[in-house]
């Protein structure tokens, strides 16, 4: 698990749904707005947390709005809780592993469109929203 230790900056809560259809992660490119998280990056699907909602609520509620998938809360895997800064506030960021058969149709809402790749380092550095990176990180130091 990563951690920020500053307590004393505001923390805003997130989930998100690392998607796999098949073999593919499948990974929202954001849109170019001014003033969104990860703005013109790849990143997982998911987004704010409402007040008193729990993250796996929440990334239910936003894999559905996002892609049109209502997914299954028993087949959630928490991978766990990534936290980092950005613009002097801590984003703290509740990640789960969905898995759907590999002819599941996933649209996209919200984004420029979708990328599917079968390893997360595949996508280039500079185009990763900062918790892939975590991720990958995370992944990368269970393996040793």
């Amino acid at each position: 698990m990563h951690t920020v230790s500053e307590e004393s900056k505001s923390v805003r809560k997130f989930a998100c749904v690392q998607l796999k259809r098949g073999k593919n992660y499948v990974l929202q490119h954001r849109d170019d707005k001014p003033g969104i998280t990860s703005p013109g990056l790849y990143q997982f699907w998911g987004g704010a947390l409402f007040e008193e909602e729990y993250p796996i609520d929440a990334a239910i509620r936003e894999l559905e709005e996002e892609t049109g998938l209502s997914a299954d809360k028993d087949r959630l895997e928490n991978i766990g809780v990534f936290n980092y800064e950005l613009g002097g506030i801590i984003e703290s960021v509740t990640v789960y592993k969905y898995e759907v058969p590999e002819d599941t149709i996933v649209s996209c809402y919200e984004g420029q469109g979708i990328i599917e790749v079968p390893d997360l380092r595949l996508l280039p550095k500079d185009k990763r929203a900062p918790v892939i990176e975590l991720v990958i990180n995370a992944a990368d130091e269970n393996k040793s």
